[in-house]
């Protein structure tokens, strides 16, 4: 696998709620927490692709991501 080189913006979020909030992930599970998530956009702002996870350990391997940017030609 080729090394991939992020050329568009990403949002990290750690100990703050307001973005999880805004994405609608935050206490999904009334737990006080953010479940784990990943919103993709293409360069026009609109949503391609999303993953929600059931708890906060959810995850989703690098290999998947990279497919999904791949597709959208990110």
């Amino acid at each position: 696998m080729e090394n991939f080189v992020a050329k568009f913006p990403i949002v990290y979020t750690d100990g703050d709620p307001e973005i999880p909030r805004q994405y609608g992930v935050f206490n999904l599970h009334g737990d006080g927490l953010a479940s784990a998530a990943i919103f993709v956009f293409d360069n026009s702002g609109t949503l391609v692709w999303k993953s929600v996870g059931k708890s906060y350990t959810h995850q989703v391997s690098s290999a998947k991501l990279i497919e999904v940017l791949e597709q959208i030609g990110a």
